[in-house]
């Protein structure tokens, strides 16, 4: 993915290029990075030993506590450009 990030970018550059998409690709490349690593955490988690719970004896609280958890790092990513209003 970085691969055509990069190549998105210099087509960009280019002096005919649509250089008005750069912030735009660079603001989703920053949201895909973020979300790699929040899933690489959720991954490490999850594999850990002590913290796996098998999935009858998983009360409400435990996911109730994993979505907030998950909500609040996807809310400290910048809304991409496409997104927002005005």
């Amino acid at each position: 993915m970085q691969r055509a990030g990069k190549a998105a970018l210099k087509i960009c550059e280019e002096p005919d290029g649509p250089y008005f998409y750069a912030v735009a690709l660079e603001q989703d490349q920053e949201l895909i990075a973020g979300l790699e690593q929040e899933l690489a955490s959720v991954v490490q988690t999850a594999s850990e030993p002590e913290q796996s719970v098998a999935s009858a004896e998983m009360d409400s609280s435990v996911a109730k506590d994993a979505f907030e958890v998950l909500a609040a790092g996807c809310r400290a990513f910048p809304t991409p450009a496409w997104q927002q209003k005005g």
